[in-house]
């Protein structure tokens, strides 16, 4: 997966909805954040909203925790003067 695109391997718009993947609640964060990763990389927006679609709402917040400072520290790493800044703005 490449320049932001979602796939249905776990990625946020593939799936039958937040329930779905089976799994552990960890393997299915970790599955979200390393897609999300993914397409931060590839030079998406750090935008939550299609991944937090995809966990219930008692699992959001746990979601949420894990993709803030990922998306920080990609924003960072790829030069992102106030990357703090540019998560709020892709969020708002």
């Amino acid at each position: 997966m490449s320049g932001g695109e979602l796939s249905g391997d776990g990625g946020p718009s593939g799936g039958d909805g937040p329930s779905s993947g089976g799994g552990s609640l960890g393997a299915r964060l970790d599955a979200l954040c390393d897609a999300f990763e993914s397409a931060v990389r590839g030079g998406a927006a750090p935008g939550f909203s299609a991944y937090l679609s995809r966990v219930g709402p008692g699992e959001r917040d746990g979601l949420l925790a894990e993709l803030t400072p990922l998306a920080v520290e990609l924003l960072e790493s790829r030069g992102e003067a106030d990357p703090a800044s540019a998560v709020l703005a892709a969020n708002a």
